[in-house]
């Protein structure tokens, strides 16, 4: 029976909720590890040192499994993430608390960011296209820009543009982190930074 059926009659227990949050935590070493083809449910329990099937009550399947586990990082990532930027009350402000803490999110988890990488790169629908595409993250940046620009303290640009080409300095940071082991992380933040500050700031007229 999968899982999402049991669930829509009862509640799961402290104990099932522990397993589930001890597999997902598992999941994301195997793929960060080993990748996603050869992430598995025999290789989930063979480090658990518990059997396929236990891990099979919890979730009806890999992809399952792994939506889950993109969940629990976005989760993890918005705790971080979320209390900082509020604190904050110009739209200038809020960008440069947004990457800031998004940038030091992935410095200080790099596991959870090299899973999730995993599950993006590789987990697509039936009908071929990808299952997480990010859009999401872009419409967030799209609307702290139309902020700025509202507020006069971000210059005239495309503001789908400018969230697509911070989206993607932000992805880049993860794999040059993978191809350079003596990238200085902190250095890279403090420019990415200032870099998108001085992009994205109203000139003074």
């Amino acid at each position: 029976m999968r899982s999402e059926n049991r669930t829509a009659v009862r509640q799961r227990t402290f104990t099932e909720e522990a397993r589930r949050g001890q597999i997902i935590a598992c999941a994301i070493e195997v793929l960060a590890e080993l990748g996603y083809a050869q992430t598995s449910f025999a290789r989930i329990a063979e480090r658990l040192g518990i059997s396929k099937s236990v891990i099979s009550y919890h979730f009806g399947g890999k992809d399952e499994l792994l939506e889950q586990v993109a969940q629990a990082v976005y989760a993890a990532a918005a705790r971080y993430m979320i209390p900082r930027i509020r604190a904050q009350h110009s739209a200038r402000a809020v960008l440069g608390t947004y990457l800031r803490s998004n940038l030091e999110f992935i410095r200080d988890h790099g596991k959870d960011i090299d899973a999730v990488t995993e599950i993006f790169l590789n987990v697509r629908r039936k009908d071929g296209s990808r299952r997480f595409a990010g859009g999401q993250a872009v419409r967030a940046l799209q609307e702290i820009l139309r902020r700025g620009q509202d507020e006069g303290a971000f210059a005239d640009f495309d503001t789908r543009t400018m969230a697509w080409a911070i989206r993607n300095l932000v992805d880049g940071l993860t794999r040059q982190r993978a191809l350079d082991p003596e990238f200085d992380f902190d250095t890279c933040i403090d420019e990415l930074v200032a870099l998108v500050d001085r992009a994205t700031r109203k000139a003074a007229s």
